[in-house]
């Protein structure tokens, strides 16, 4: 009887124990029902720690998948089964790290619904291996660099990159700089004609492996012509030279107004020579741009350009009213060289020139054969340095390692021998200087004897009569 009793009391207690684990389930689940997408969100941290270094952003969307895994880790570890849940957690912000890497917009939104339609979000901040190392000196460095990245950079059109190569190239030679690592999402965000391609490209700036500046700078790629080296280097030459290329590529291609412009480039009809454009008002619904290029060379001027140098280079004409074209122009006087071309001023953007640098003038065809000074003024020891040249193919040549005002004029007259070659047999000059002129003054003579024969027949003659 009282194993009976016993085995009574047995299945009553297990019956009571199941009751409690369905019970105590049922409570659980009724727990995460009860949970609302906004406080299972909440369960995220406000800093989320990412093991990869700062400069590890934006390459190979590393970023969001260890950040996505960070973040999911905390709903795992809060035994939070979302898709039970009938929930599912975006990264809607991905493009909020291109403002901000250390920001970030999470989001929970139902399975049933579309995930731009989330029904919470929770702001995080994202910290780094890194990011600690983050100081204002650094910082004052890249801003400083960063000031000279234009917001469009012109490249030329090819099949194989669409002009990324040559993109990144002139990036790193504008910085100049090897300690700040540049990274660009190099993406296409626009378009344009056949004729190019117009990509939005992200660029970050580090120090020391940590951000410092992110900017978009537009990559536009342009089919290019390239012009010969006999050309001058003038805008009406270039374009010139360009137009019958041009219509041979475009067909009902008519051109008329032309005129350059700076700027931003719009979307009418534009050639493009390293960043000065040429707008073209067509007459019919076509529209084209080109860059116009010389091997190896950089127009940066009318009637000046550069080769043999990475290094970015503005050039402005020097005001004629100011002291050092008058003072320049004094000293070229001086020499001989009245006839004054132009004055220039150049200055050093970015990149360097110690190695030396190829400044070619163009003077025009009608000036061959002619003499021209360069003269360059008041270099870093406050002297002047004189560039004497024989123009040939309507141009002249000089090479430089460092820039200053610079000064270009010719001679109207050719002189003699004698004075050109002031530095040779210079004795030789003097001795027959003082010499009398041998056949000069054998005609004086004869001269002086007929006069007087002459005279004294007149008056013999007179006294006869």
């Amino acid at each position: 009887m009282k194993t009976k009793s016993n085995l009574k009391l047995l299945i009553v207690m297990s019956i009571l124990l199941l009751a409690m684990c369905i019970f105590n389930a049922n409570v659980v689940q009724a727990t995460e029902q009860t949970k609302t997408p906004q406080e299972i969100l909440n369960l995220v941290p406000d800093t989320v720690e990412v093991d990869m270094l700062e400069s590890e952003v934006f390459t190979d969307n590393q970023d969001f998948e260890k950040l996505n895994k960070s973040i999911t880790k905390t709903f795992t570890d809060n035994k939070i089964d979302l898709k039970a849940l009938n929930l599912q957690y975006t990264n809607l912000s991905v493009t909020d790290l291109y403002e901000d890497i250390h920001k970030a917009t999470i989001y929970l939104s139902s399975t049933d619904k579309n995930i731009y339609e989330p029904l919470a979000k929770k702001n995080i901040t994202i910290k780094y291996k890194n990011t600690s190392a983050y100081n204002d000196k650094d910082k004052n460095y890249v801003l400083e660099k960063a000031k000279k990245l234009p917001n469009e950079i012109v490249v030329s059109y090819n099949e194989t990159d669409f002009g990324e190569s040559e993109f990144y190239k002139k990036l790193e030679n504008t910085i100049n700089d090897k300690s700040i690592k540049i990274i660009s999402n190099y993406g296409a965000t626009g378009g344009g004609g056949s004729d190019i391609t117009e990509l939005g490209c992200f660029v970050a700036l580090y120090k020391n492996d940590v951000l410092y500046k992110t900017m978009d700078i537009v990559s536009l790629a342009f089919n290019t012509i390239v012009i010969p080296d006999n050309i001058q280097d003038t805008d009406e030459a270039y374009i010139n030279y360009a137009l019958p290329k041009i219509k041979e590529i475009w067909s009902n291609f008519e051109v008329s107004n032309v005129r350059k412009i700076t700027g931003k480039i719009d979307e009418e009809y534009d050639i493009v020579n390293d960043g000065t454009y040429y707008k073209m008002t067509l007459n019919s619904d076509d529209w084209a741009r080109v860059k116009l290029i010389k091997a190896n060379t950089t127009k940066i001027l009318d009637n000046v350009a550069i080769s043999n140098s990475s290094a970015t280079i503005n050039a402005t004409n020097i005001d004629k009213t100011s002291s050092i074209y008058t003072e320049m122009l004094e000293k070229v006087k001086e020499k001989g060289y009245s006839n004054i071309f132009n004055a220039y001023e150049l200055h050093l953007s970015s990149g360097t020139i110690s190695n030396g640098l190829t400044i070619t003038f163009s003077l025009g065809t009608e000036n061959n054969g002619k003499q021209a000074m360069v003269l360059q003024h008041k270099k870093s020891n406050g002297t002047y340095e004189e560039f004497t040249k024989t123009i040939e193919n309507g141009k002249v040549s000089i090479e430089v390692t460092e820039l200053s005002p610079f000064m270009v004029a010719l001679k109207d007259k050719e002189t003699t021998n004698t004075n050109t070659n002031t530095n040779t047999n210079t004795n030789t000059n003097k001795v027959l200087d003082n010499e009398p002129k041998t056949g000069v003054a054998d005609y004086t003579i004869l001269a002086s004897v007929i006069a007087l024969i002459s005279l004294g027949g007149l008056t013999i003659l007179k006294f006869k009569k």
